[in-house]
């Protein structure tokens, strides 16, 4: 089976575009989570109270 290079060429941008898709999901996804949790361990014990445990 031939594989002409606009086809291979199409396959790869297709492959890389999915990928792109995947990855860009999966890091918003984890640094929004990230920045939830963040947010909300601030907010649970305060701002002063980690200021004051970290002096």
């Amino acid at each position: 089976m031939q594989i002409d290079q606009e086809k291979l060429k199409k396959l790869e941008e297709d492959l890389a575009d999915r990928l792109e898709k995947t990855v860009r999901k999966r890091v918003v996804t984890y640094f929004t989570a990230m920045g939830l949790f963040i947010s909300t361990v601030l907010g649970f014990f305060g701002y002063n109270v980690i200021t004051t445990v970290q002096n």
